[in-house]
């Protein structure tokens, strides 16, 4: 008996095709989870890019740098700049995530999920170069950084 009394926001038929308000809520909540998981592992690039950069500032001798051939002292300072650049762009894709993460905890007043995905959907699709130069900056780095530690010690 109480199957046939118990209402629901899907039983009811002036709601046809639209989700019900806690469905909405809960992508919200997945998708500014989601937006936080991103910035958590760009921070993370940010941090690792950093640390090389400091590593091979602080850990390695000016006298070794001195001895280095024309090319594994050219390929330093273009890991460097590579790294110190990696964390650049990637600070500003993180801190542009952070904003629109914003703009779509708002949408949580009004349960509108179609605006929120919306909001992080348009602004992945326009910084999806800026997180790929990141990303190709940092492996062109690393692997520059790679050389001249192959130089130093052979």
């Amino acid at each position: 008996m109480e199957e046939e009394t118990a209402h629901t926001d899907e039983q009811n038929p002036s709601d046809e095709g639209a989700a019900p308000e806690c469905i909405n809520h809960e992508y919200i909540k997945t998708l500014i989870e989601w937006a936080r998981d991103d910035i958590r592992q760009d921070y993370l690039r940010v941090t690792g890019a950093l640390a090389l950069v400091t590593l091979f500032i602080t850990q390695i001798r000016i006298g070794d740098l001195q001895e280095l051939d024309h090319w594994p002292k050219r390929a330093l300072f273009a890991g460097l700049g590579c790294l110190v650049f990696a964390a650049l762009v990637f600070f500003l894709y993180v801190s542009g995530t952070h904003r629109k993460r914003w703009y779509v905890t708002k949408c949580m007043r009004t349960g509108n999920a179609a605006e929120a995905e919306r909001i992080l959907g348009d602004y992945y699709e326009r910084s999806k170069y800026l997180h790929w130069a990141g990303s190709v900056l940092f492996g062109l780095g690393t692997l520059l950084l790679a050389y001249v530690i192959w130089a130093l010690v052979a």
